[in-house]
């Protein structure tokens, strides 16, 4: 029988659309939020991914998108980690919002965890609106901000779990790269938590975004040089260049948190 399933959803809307009018920039951006997703969906199913223990599924209209995550049918509760699930979402959210970013795009979302439907057609559901409303209402600037009940909870969890893995008491600390810190998916944001867009490429340095690898330093570099064509065009708007000038200090504040330029061994689920 059909019903709502507790899952993950995430909106996305891309700001400023008003001002992109032609066919070629809105199918740039229709692609770019499917082919973030369409390999693993394709592999969905098939042997290579018979170990996934969850399912997710993007919708898109005009300069929108909902994503969804959730766990497969088969997956017993005992099994189901809801703050791993949220490190897989978000971390893959990342990866589209990089290849956003570097196009010259600003996003803002919002990220909730409840119920929800959705099949081949279409999707609905609380949560639906909830990530809505957390977008168009709380978000304000350009950030994906999580629903307060879960932001702390991911955050703290990841900090543990990283200071395991790549902290002083990991058994293999001397076999890893050495960084000056241990960047977070989640970051906190005042009294807030936001998806880190620059996670990977603060922990691996570069990242390779269709044909082309790009640098931490070449994103921030070409991310700065956008915003402050923004900032001029829009100087006259306090409105909008006070959110212009947001994403320009948490852009440049992003620090690379390898001591030396070295391979890392974090690798996308």
């Amino acid at each position: 029988m059909r019903n709502y399933e507790d899952m993950i959803v995430i909106f996305l809307d891309i700001l400023g659309s008003r001002e992109m009018s032609s066919f070629e920039e809105k199918y740039k951006i229709h692609r770019i939020f499917h082919e973030s997703v369409k390999q693993s969906q394709d592999l969905q199913g098939t042997k290579e991914k018979e170990h996934v223990a969850y399912t997710r599924k993007l919708f898109s209209f005009s300069d929108c998108a909902y994503v969804f995550y959730k766990y497969k049918p088969d997956v017993k509760d005992s099994k189901k980690d809801l703050s791993k699930l949220f490190q897989v979402a978000l971390l893959n959210t990342s990866v589209m919002m990089l290849r956003l970013l570097n196009e010259g795009y600003l996003v803002r979302g919002g990220v909730t965890y409840g119920s929800a439907y959705f099949d081949e057609l279409s999707f609905f559901g609380p949560a639906v609106e909830d990530a809505y409303l957390i977008e168009s209402t709380k978000a304000v600037t350009p950030r994906i901000l999580i629903d307060q009940r879960f932001g702390e909870k991911i955050f703290l969890h990841e900090k543990r779990i990283y200071g395991e893995v790549f902290g002083p008491s990991s058994p293999h600390y001397k076999f890893l790269p050495k960084r000056s810190y241990i960047p977070t998916i989640v970051s906190p944001d005042q009294s807030e938590y936001i998806l880190n867009v620059l996670y990977i490429l603060e922990m691996e340095g570069s990242i390779q975004l269709g044909d082309a690898l790009i640098t931490h330093c070449e994103l921030k570099d070409n991310v700065t040089s956008n915003l402050l064509i923004k900032i001029e065009k829009h100087k006259k708007d306090p409105h909008i260049t006070r959110k212009l000038l947001w994403k320009k200090n948490y852009i440049e504040s992003s620090i690379l948190s390898l001591e030396s330029e070295g391979k890392s061994f974090t690798r996308l689920v």
